[in-house]
């Protein structure tokens, strides 16, 4: 049983990379870029390695990326990790400092300013009250 689990899994995993594969190779070079950055709103990038590596401008990377989301990356990022740090900081019990490193925050300290800048609390006030 545990062999046709394992056959099965890697069948689907072999499927997929294809698909990806496909699916990149029809995107441009800066759409490739901006799903990177929709996919991984917490890691720590660089708009111009990432234009870069995908063979465009930080400018273009830019507009293409604020015609598709309605904000430009840096507002979207920090949006996209406030909101996932929220998230954490209400429905788990995560220490602060562990919630910053996941959602991309350099320090606790620096988490603690955006939530208190965006909800007018600690981040620790909004457990206590859930």
């Amino acid at each position: 049983m545990a062999a046709v689990s394992l056959a099965v899994h890697g069948f689907v995993l072999g499927l997929f990379t294809r698909l990806r594969a496909q699916r990149q190779a029809r995107q441009s070079a800066v759409e490739r870029a901006v799903e990177e950055l929709l996919s991984h709103p917490t890691a720590t990038v660089s708009l111009k390695r990432l234009a870069e590596r995908c063979g465009c401008s930080r400018e273009h990377l830019s507009r293409v990326f604020a015609e598709r989301t309605g904000l430009a990356p840096a507002a979207w990022l920090a949006q996209e990790r406030l909101a996932r740090a929220l998230m954490l900081l209400r429905d788990t019990s995560l220490p602060v400092a562990a919630v910053a490193e996941q959602c991309g925050y350099g320090s606790a300290h620096t988490l603690a300013r955006q939530v208190r800048a965006a909800t007018g609390r600690a981040p620790r006030a909004l457990r206590a009250r859930g």
